[in-house]
């Protein structure tokens, strides 16, 4: 009998925290940008999340002008910044200090992305 006590306590515990487990990943839920920029052969673009009062920030090598980014997302729908340098004059950004980053915000959604465009300004979203 103890050790059917024991047996029933292990199997208890594991039920519980795989119901814990499940509940806390329900939440979650998989993106994924797949992205071309024909300006743009190489580099690096960051993806910036604004969600649940807090921001988060992932990055991507751009490669051949092709690039993807994923992750998480707890809620349907989070503000979020495509964002990466560009190279710009010193005439430039005399004129706009802000002429070495190209950047779209856009509102970010579960499910599976994919954008092109010549520069990050110009982003069609399609999926």
């Amino acid at each position: 009998m103890n050790k059917l006590f024991h047996f029933r306590t292990v199997m208890s515990l594991l039920f519980v925290s795989s119901f814990t487990v499940a509940l806390a990943a329900q939440g979650e839920k998989p993106f994924t940008i797949n992205g071309q920029l024909k300006e743009f052969r190489e580099g690096k673009i960051y993806l910036t999340i604004y969600a649940e009062g807090m921001t988060r920030t992932d990055s991507s090598s751009i490669r051949q002008g092709k690039f993807s980014i994923g992750g998480m997302l707890q809620d349907d729908i989070v503000l979020a910044i495509l964002s990466m340098p560009v190279p710009a004059s010193q005439e430039q950004l005399a004129e706009n200090p802000f002429a070495n980053r190209s950047s779209r915000i856009f509102y970010l959604t579960p499910g599976k992305k994919t954008v092109s465009a010549n520069r990050l300004e110009g982003l069609l979203f399609s999926g």
